[in-house]
């Protein structure tokens, strides 16, 4: 990641100190080729100009103003620039700084000299184009600073967002976990005084599916197939206990590349027997159904909800909450006089 960083700030670089010479030497480049022009052999009876060495002297100053840029964008955008007097890191910057002006403006008149006869008319201009070179590198130096930060900003939030998510979906499993434990061994305590043979049953299917539980609730998301198994197996010890009391009726056409958070139907169908009437005479409908577009699961029971039933809701508020943090979309809860439904949208498998 670093090595790419650097290599995608060195393109910018080069490509930047390159247009920053051109443009900063492009008024005296222009100037010489028509000086050139107007006067192709004499400038002066006693100045005659080389059109060979006129295009040496260019192609110098323009190599070096590109070196120039390079070097003090790369210094500058590595070092921290800020005016403070009092800190050391601000002298050694600016002392840096300072020596590659004055090597850039000495070396090109330096070597301007062995092509230019009268060097002092030369001099004004190559202070001026380092000055604009060094304006130029210091807001190119600062961009680079800034993008970078932005970046990094970024990144933080988009990993401090993952973090988070993780988090609040590890709380809401914590939460889940206790209230399937409570139900179930509340189950299996009132079976035990019915019915002994039947509760040796339930305490082999419970087995099973706590330990499927268990192992499901390591993972975010689990295959829609998976959990269907599990429903299955929970509504299997339900029959035990309430035999024809309940009817289960379920419609899936496709379960290939789906998936689904761990114990979503499992906390819907525990909710439908704990807040509805069971018997006989109101036995309690539970139907699990695909849509025709294959994007969603109903479970819809009919609602005979227990004049005494009470509950704070947390086992439907936190499945709410880990659909909204693991998917887009969010689940719906239709109620009416006759049924109580719930639609939990699919996630397709990455």
């Amino acid at each position: 990641m670093n090595a790419l960083k650097e290599k995608s700030n060195s393109v910018f670089i080069f490509w930047s100190s390159l247009i920053i010479s051109l443009l900063a030497n492009l008024p005296i480049m222009d100037m010489a080729v028509k000086r050139n022009e107007n006067h192709p052999f004499e400038h002066a009876p006693n100045e005659v100009i080389n059109p060979i060495g006129l295009f040496a002297d260019m192609f110098t100053q323009l190599v070096l103003s590109f070196i120039f840029a390079y070097l003090l964008i790369s210094f500058l955008q590595k070092n921290k620039w800020s005016v403070n007097l009092n800190k050391l890191t601000f002298w050694k910057t600016l002392s840096i700084t300072l020596l590659l002006y004055l090597s850039f403006v000495g070396l090109l008149i330096f070597i301007s000299s062995f092509f230019i006869d009268n060097i002092s008319f030369v001099i004004s201009s190559v202070i001026t184009r380092g000055i604009l070179i060094l304006i130029a590198s210091i807001f190119l130096s600062n961009y680079i600073k800034i993008q970078e930060h932005r970046k990094q900003i970024f990144i933080d939030n988009s990993l401090l967002k993952q973090q988070n998510l993780n988090s609040q979906i590890e709380v809401l499993k914590n939460q889940l976990n206790p209230h399937f434990f409570f139900n179930a061994l509340n189950t299996l305590s009132w079976l035990i005084e019915e019915d002994k043979e039947k509760s040796q049953v339930y305490l082999n299917k419970l087995s099973f599916l706590l330990r499927s539980s268990i192992e499901m609730q390591k993972s975010t998301l689990v295959p829609l197939i998976t959990e269907l198994e599990l429903a299955d197996a929970y509504m299997h010890l339900l029959s035990i206990r309430f035999g024809d009391k309940i009817v289960y009726k379920k419609h899936i056409i496709n379960t290939l590349g789906f998936e689904i958070p761990p114990m979503s139907l499992q906390i819907l169908l525990e909710n439908a027997i704990k807040h509805n009437i069971i018997s006989e005479e109101f036995p309690l409908t539970i139907s699990i159904l695909q849509s025709d577009d294959l994007k969603f699961i109903n479970v819809i029971n009919n609602y005979m909800i227990k004049k005494d039933s009470q509950g704070n809701g947390i086992g439907l508020q936190n499945l709410t909450e880990r659909f909204k943090a693991i998917s887009s979309n969010e689940i719906k809860i239709k109620c009416d006089k006759k049924t109580f439904e719930v639609v939990l949208p699919l996630i397709e498998k990455k």
